[in-house]
């Protein structure tokens, strides 16, 4: 899904962000997919996650940042797990987070992110209200 890592290197940090490819393979996605800045600055966000966090839309994230969804304590778990995943290159899969959407509902996520050279693409897969309720996702 993502362009070959030199090539990205070679483009800067924004270039993911702007290739056509990448950004129609995620806006189509039912995944919800969020790229964020090392601050956690929300750059990029497709429909399945506005869907997910309950914002208007993909652009009502960007901006924001992604630490204000996980409550409390679990902000400093993500935001050690961002650090790392940006510092090492190696990405961390399927940890289950806590996650307050922008109306303040609880949500339980499956959070997996991997780094593309100073940006974080993570994604949130099975956002559903509190244990074992139905999924958030719509499936489009």
């Amino acid at each position: 899904m993502f362009a070959k890592r030199s090539r990205v290197k070679r483009w800067g940090k924004s270039a993911v962000l702007k290739d056509p490819v990448f950004r129609r393979i995620v806006e189509r996605s039912t995944d919800a997919i969020v790229m964020h800045d090392s601050r956690g600055r929300i750059l990029f966000a497709n429909h399945a996650a506005a869907e997910a966090l309950l914002e208007k839309s993909p652009e009502a994230l960007t901006g924001q940042s992604i630490i204000r969804f996980f409550p409390g304590p679990k902000r400093e778990k993500y935001a050690a797990l961002m650090e790392r995943t940006l510092e090492s290159g190696k990405p961390f899969v399927d940890v289950e987070f806590p996650l307050a959407s922008g109306e303040g509902e609880a949500l339980i996520a499956s959070v997996s992110g991997v780094a593309v050279d100073n940006l974080l693409n993570t994604r949130l897969l099975n956002a559903r209200h509190g244990a074992g309720a139905t999924p958030l996702m719509s499936g489009r």
